[in-house]
């Protein structure tokens, strides 16, 4: 793992969230970088995606139907099939989310004018049901300021990949609901995304300029925010999680 050149804060911060990566250790205190601009959190994002190797998707999300998008990307090492155990110390946090997914099966190059809403669509190869595991390299999380949270890939540890359904039409997701269970307990029933249309996260993208220059390819991973809220994963748990319509997503925390 390479370490990101030193210069400005979001250089400096991105070499302290690379460290973080490498040692496990949550970094903090009066010597970090405060960053407050988004264009300054992408940046961040860019130099911490040069270490951590292929980009293999994006986590896209807002927390209202009229709040501005975000977006991260997701990497090829922190890819997990649904049904395993992962290490009970592979993260810090072990907050889990139940989420819808995207699988592109065309590649949406720039074409120098925006995508519309079908053509994006068009793209999509099925829908999948996915867990993200939610991390943090700051001590302080989550009292964090936003451009800082999405510097620090909107707070991204890990996908587990569940099953998937050929892409159906759009109408069919305005109503999907979550359910999860942890150890046996259900935890959330009939839970819904803040988002709102989710669809429109992902034409969002389509038409962003990607960070660190690449655009959206076949095979590309979108998730599109929480269904459930976080929910802590205790050691030896076992969390599954089935979103209405679509299919089953599971993980184990090792003891």
């Amino acid at each position: 793992m390479t370490s990101p050149g030193v210069g400005g804060p979001a250089d400096r911060l991105a070499a302290m969230l690379v460290q973080a990566i490498a040692t496990g250790v949550p970094v903090g205190g009066a010597g970090m970088p405060a960053i407050e601009a988004e264009r300054d959190a992408y940046r961040v994002q860019a130099l911490v995606t040069e270490a951590l190797g292929p980009v293999v998707g994006w986590k896209v999300g807002r927390k209202s139907p009229q709040a501005a998008p975000t977006c991260a990307p997701l990497f090829a090492s922190r890819m997990n099939p649904s049904g395993g155990t992962i290490g009970r110390d592979a993260f810090r946090l072990w907050r889990l989310e139940a989420e819808l997914a995207f699988r592109l099966a065309r590649d949406l190059p720039p074409v120098g004018k925006p995508r519309g809403r079908d053509e994006v669509l068009a793209a999509v190869g099925e829908v999948l049901a996915v867990f993200e595991i939610v991390d943090s390299r700051y001590a302080a999380w989550p009292d964090m300021a936003p451009a800082m949270l999405l510097a620090d890939l909107q707070s991204h540890g890990a996908m587990v990949i569940g099953s998937s359904i050929p892409m159906p039409a759009a109408s069919a997701l305005k109503t999907v609901h979550a359910r999860l269970d942890v150890n046996g307990i259900r935890v959330v029933d009939a839970g819904s995304n803040p988002a709102g249309d989710i669809i429109e996260l992902l034409v969002w993208l389509a038409n962003q300029p990607a960070p660190g220059g690449r655009s959206l390819r076949a095979g590309d991973l979108v998730t599109t925010g929480s269904f459930t809220g976080l929910v802590t994963l205790p050691p030896g748990g076992h969390a599954e999680a089935r979103l209405s319509g679509v299919g089953t997503v599971a993980v184990t925390r090792g003891q």
